[in-house]
């Protein structure tokens, strides 16, 4: 009988978004390119683009889920998960305007998203 592991991978991320006292394990790269992603897809069983803006929101809804997750081995190993892989989930910008990370936590801060 084979021996199986569970391994749970995880986004390396250098800079994570920090914004009012909330942080997120991935970074602006990594949310643009989700969004981007988001907005040039055309077929989805769940979330079509026919509305963009509400598109975007329930995104960021999505990131919610995330707010303050640290993984932490011991916890992912009562799940089951017996190691974890640290790999960059998109390609790193290496810059990105300040407008426009300014216009994304503009976004973050208008959709009641930070709860601290």
């Amino acid at each position: 009988m084979a021996n199986f592991q569970a391994l749970g991978l995880i986004s390396k991320e250098s800079k994570c978004i920090q914004h009012k006292g909330a942080s997120f394990p991935f970074s602006f790269s990594t949310v643009l390119y989700c969004i981007k992603r988001l907005l040039q897809r055309k077929v989805h069983s769940t979330l079509t683009c026919e509305d963009e803006v509400k598109a975007v929101h329930i995104l960021v809804f999505f990131l919610k889920l995330y707010q303050n997750f640290v993984p932490k081995l011991h916890f992912l190993q009562k799940l089951g998960i017996t190691g974890i892989i640290e790999i960059p989930f998109t390609p790193t910008l290496e810059s990105i305007p300040g407008e426009l990370i300014d216009a994304f936590l503009a976004v973050l801060d208008n959709t009641g998203i930070f709860h601290v």
